[in-house]
């Protein structure tokens, strides 16, 4: 509890600058970095796109 209360001030601090700074942009993580895991996971055929992904 110790770290965890000022990591989430850290976190709500950040939140809120980024929603004055840039209130439309979305700090999201990307997925399937790797192309051995994408390949693995469709059976060696490139992973499906969405519209989201493609821009």
């Amino acid at each position: 509890m110790v770290l965890y209360f000022p990591l989430a001030t850290l976190a709500a601090f950040k939140a809120l600058i980024e929603l004055v700074v840039a209130p439309y942009y979305w700090d999201k993580t990307e997925h399937g970095k790797t192309a051995e895991a994408t390949d693995l996971e469709y059976g060696g055929h490139p992973a499906p796109t969405t519209h989201a992904d493609s821009g």
